[in-house]
């Protein structure tokens, strides 16, 4: 995936989700995993099924898991779904893509590219 550039050669990302926002949210190493699992699996998911790929992701002990979910619930969905990235409902603990997420892509793939060395 290729970040698109503007005219002046800097990165592109949706006017209406301000960078700043943007920057924050990506700040953090968990939620970017989880942003990219999500451009990644089909359009929802389980909040379940996230906090296995996550454990098999980063080779975390299998006991880490429910750790990660309370982590995932009380923090980083929360936060994700407060700035329409995601929707997440506490009750059935579904996790679903929503517009604002398309607009993180093309910063998260320059994060994570330097992240990587790149």
């Amino acid at each position: 995936m290729n970040a698109p550039v503007d005219h002046r050669g800097q990165i592109s990302i949706d006017p209406d989700f301000p960078l700043p926002v943007a920057v924050d949210l990506l700040s953090n190493r968990r939620r970017r995993r989880v942003i990219e699992v999500l451009t990644t699996h089909p359009e929802s998911l389980t909040l379940d099924e996230l906090a296995g790929t996550l454990v098999d992701d980063e080779t975390l002990p299998v006991d880490c898991v429910e750790t990660l979910r309370i982590e995932l619930h009380h923090s980083h969905l929360p936060k994700l779904a407060d700035l329409g990235v995601i929707g997440y409902d506490r009750e059935t603990h579904r996790i679903r893509r929503l517009a604002g997420l398309s607009s993180l892509v093309p910063l998260l793939e320059v994060v994570m590219a330097t992240e990587n060395g790149g």
